[in-house]
């Protein structure tokens, strides 16, 4: 059972306003004369080590640590965005401005850092500028770099590469590297390949442990470099690099180096000796988009307060009441959804005038975990009853009367799910974006890449190439294989006399309806609104089409049901120009159905 004590804030810094975490020991739990203050990795990364970097703090905190975790400016739920000026300082300002809080707020003298991946080289980098002795004004006593980008021009080629994987073409000529669904600008990307660890000089008066990665070592010549005039340096190699960045579901948290980081950490530091000062209460963010301010409220909720969430809400009044908007969890990702997506979309809404509520699941990003068997699990048993209790809040605690339920994949799955249930709340509209499956079972894959929807995908895929003159002259000349194009055609014909037979069975005997065909149905009886968002290529619709073909395409013309397509878009929409649309086109959604409602 989760038991750390942990407190959710706000950190004005300048213009940006950073979203921190405090992890606090328990009280029965002797406290270190150290608070710790984590720098987590950039980009794709900090989405895939959210989930280590949050048992990091826990495993710190138990320990006697006061330890902070904190989003960067334009990073998770801080404010700011990827194409805002000057990222680079900005960054370090921010880190700066943690560590002053982490001491007004703990008490402690000491601070150590922790730095992870780009996280190290910005922890490296503010502590070493300051030169000779004894100029560490920042009180950094304590420095862990955890697998640093030890130069600036590797990381950047990096995300380069990564660019090019996911868009070749675009990539190419755009003076920006979007990388998963991240985008370092032409500014940022310059600055960060400026940086060197190897060209700075190493932290005075700080005690440094440097965790190197055991599969491909990278940190051989910084490690010569800053000990060769008998700076003393504790050196880790360490396994778990892949497994701890693994895609969000697949994440191994790296326990040995969290209790070797721990342990270092303990080793060095002695027990306080004054007592913990109270940090003080935090206004939520307030944060001006064109003419609209929002506002954001942090949430603890649930029958224990075991869940999270965070509110956005516009401080202006609307001219109706308006719904507000149930974010859930797209698989395994926490409460910022996947590339972001959740936290811009959240603020795109308010600026609209609809309230949103982007909570996590128990056992997901920051809410408690009960089961430590199904911790990060995206198809939470617990799912249904943890949006009851988001609905159930939202009413009493802020009067919201009736709601719209959405989500990307999993969290798609969670509100056609819940959407068949009964509940005293109204539900206006149940918007799915890319579902990869409406009837979730214990041992099902949690991939993209399962067999069933690898093949639904290269049926789609074939079905676009059709109509391409040039993937006909490949197939002419050898350069696709025929027999494999034999198979795919093959079990197109299969699915579609499968559905075809389902169809028709549909007419002559209407009992004999899907599961799928009855639960849409159900939708109707209770006169509930569904909304399908797919990206063309995705294999969600497909899955409707062979279950329930009629009953979806009875349901558009009656327009109980709303089906919009996404071309060239993906399963997460990570690039940006299709977010951006996925944005604007729910914006419209909602606010046509809001009239319609009214």
């Amino acid at each position: 059972m989760d038991k750390t004590d942990r407190q959710s804030f706000y950190l004005s810094n300048e213009s940006s306003t950073l979203f921190c975490w405090m992890h606090k020991p328990q009280q029965d739990i002797k406290q270190r004369d150290c608070a710790v203050v984590i720098c987590s990795p950039l980009g794709y990364e900090y989405i895939l080590s959210h989930r280590s970097v949050r048992h990091l703090a826990d495993y710190l905190a138990n320990d006697g640590f006061q330890t902070i975790r904190f989003d960067y400016a334009g990073t998770g739920d801080s404010s700011g965005d990827d194409f805002d000026p000057n990222r680079l300082d900005t960054w370090k300002s921010n880190i700066k401005a943690v560590i002053a809080h982490a001491k007004m707020a703990t008490g402690c003298s000491k601070i150590c850092l922790i730095g992870i991946r780009m996280g190290a080289l910005l922890s490296a980098l503010i502590t070493s500028e300051g030169g000779t002795p004894p100029a560490n004004e920042l009180g950094v006593s304590h420095l862990v770099l955890w697998n640093p980008c030890v130069q600036g021009q590797h990381y950047v080629r990096e995300m380069k590469a990564l660019a090019l994987a996911f868009d070749p073409i675009s990539t190419e000529t755009n003076p920006k590297i979007e990388s998963a669904g991240f985008i370092l600008s032409a500014e940022t990307a310059r600055q960060i390949n400026n940086l060197n660890m190897e060209n700075m000089p190493p932290p005075h008066e700080t005690a440094i442990l440097l965790i190197d990665r055991d599969d491909r070592p990278q940190c051989a010549n910084l490690l010569e470099k800053w000990t060769k005039d008998f700076f003393h340096i504790d050196y880790l190699v360490q396994s778990g690099h892949l497994e701890m960045f693994a895609e969000p579901h697949n994440t191994v948290v790296p326990v040995h180096t969290l209790c070797a980081i721990s342990e270092w950490l303990t080793k060095n530091t002695q027990e306080a000796t004054r007592a913990q000062v109270r940090a003080k209460d935090f206004l939520p963010l307030q944060k001006i988009n064109e003419q609209v301010a929002i506002s954001e409220h942090l949430c603890r909720f649930g029958a224990r307060g075991q869940l999270f969430g965070i509110l956005t809400t516009p401080i202006s009044k609307t001219d109706c009441v308006m719904p507000t908007i149930l974010l859930l969890n797209a698989g395994s990702v926490h409460h910022v959804g996947p590339q972001r997506l959740y936290v811009v979309l959240a603020r795109a809404l308010a600026v609209q005038g609809f309230p949103s509520f982007r909570i996590d699941f128990e056992g997901i990003g920051d809410s408690d975990l009960q089961n430590v068997s199904n911790e990060n699990h995206p198809y939470q048993a617990s799912a249904l009853q943890d949006t009851e209790s988001a609905l159930c809040f939202l009413s009493e605690q802020f009067h919201a009367v009736k709601f719209v339920l959405t989500g990307i994949c999993s969290g798609a799955y969670t509100a056609f799910r819940f959407g068949l249930g009964t509940t005293p709340y109204k539900i206006v509209d149940t918007l799915l974006i890319n579902p990869l499956t409406f009837y979730w079972e214990q041992g099902m894959s949690l991939s993209m890449d399962s067999l069933k929807l690898k093949a639904i995908r290269k049926l789609s895929h074939y079905r676009e190439s059709v109509y391409n003159r040039k993937q006909w002259t490949k197939l002419l000349k050898g350069e696709i294989s025929r027999k494999a194009t034999a198979n795919i055609v093959l079990t197109q014909m299969k699915l579609f006399v499968k559905s075809y037979t389902k169809n028709l069975m549909e007419k002559v005997y209407p009992q004999t309806d899907s599961q799928l065909s009855a639960d849409i149905k159900n939708y109707f009886s209770v006169g509930r609104h569904l909304s399908l968002f797919f990206s063309k290529t995705d294999p969600g619709l497909d899955i409707i089409k062979a279950d329930a073909r009629k009953i979806l395409k009875k349901g558009i013309n009656e327009k109980k049901i709303i089906l919009q397509m996404f071309q060239d878009a993906d399963h997460t929409f990570s690039r940006s120009q299709k977010r951006d649309e996925l944005i604007g086109r729910v914006g419209k959604h909602l606010t046509a159905l809001t009239k319609i409602a009214s």
